[in-house]
């Protein structure tokens, strides 16, 4: 891998067979240029020379590294906007009209096929997440009609409530949605000892699912 100052640094390379001799796979790093420039990547061998050009952007200074007890996964903003009409009474009395689904649809994994609905909602500047997905050890999910199904909801990174409600499914669109329903039912305080002992679910919700929202 080469610039105009030369040779890039290489910090990392190995390589292993994969299928056999003629079939191998080339790990390589190398280190990120402090400002934009143009590599050419190439390979020699077997008699003939390829090569690939490509540019590398300078790196963001306002990018932030991992810190210590500090998560860098999605955040709320990262999620579409979705129309929602989910009623809470108990530790909060509120209704979610526009929510941020974090997981919508079904799938399949090692205990059944299941259907999962998450929403991601804002009260008075706190981000919380309200989530249901269906029971396989009860019944498997095999499309719209009304399942027994576990949900939580959580605070920050604590789980709140959990319990068991209702979950109805009207519309599965698969992966072009949307998907639609409407969930009733009360869970029961699990993570905090202060708040009121239950919080009572009902409404109905909507979610498109993307690239990446599933069953998680």
């Amino acid at each position: 891998l080469v610039d105009a100052n030369g040779p890039a640094r290489s910090v990392a390379y190995g390589a292993s067979v994969t299928a056999n001799y003629k079939s191998t796979r080339i790990d390589a790093h190398w280190l990120r240029p402090t400002s934009a420039s143009t590599y050419q990547l190439r390979f020699t061998g077997g008699g003939g020379t390829q090569t690939v050009n490509f540019k590398v952007d300078a790196p963001d200074p306002s990018a932030m590294l991992p810190r210590k007890g500090e998560s860098q996964g999605p955040k709320p903003a990262d999620f579409p906007e979705a129309k929602e009409s989910l009623k809470l009474e108990g530790f909060l009395n509120q209704t979610i009209t526009i929510g941020r689904p974090n997981s919508c649809g079904s799938g399949t994994g090692p205990s059944g096929t299941i259907f999962a609905f998450g929403v991601l909602f804002e009260v008075e500047g706190t981000w919380y997440t309200l989530s249901f997905d269906t029971d396989p050890s009860v019944k498997q999910y095999s499309g719209p009609e009304t399942y027994t199904a576990r949900a939580s909801l959580f605070g920050s990174n604590q789980r709140l409530y959990g319990g068991t409600v209702q979950l109805t499914i009207t519309e599965d669109g698969h992966r072009q949605g949307p998907n639609t329903g409407s969930v009733r039912g009360t869970i029961d305080r699990v993570g905090t000892t202060t708040q009121a002992p239950t919080v009572s679910v009902s409404g109905t919700w909507t979610c498109v699912p993307g690239m990446a929202l599933g069953p998680g």
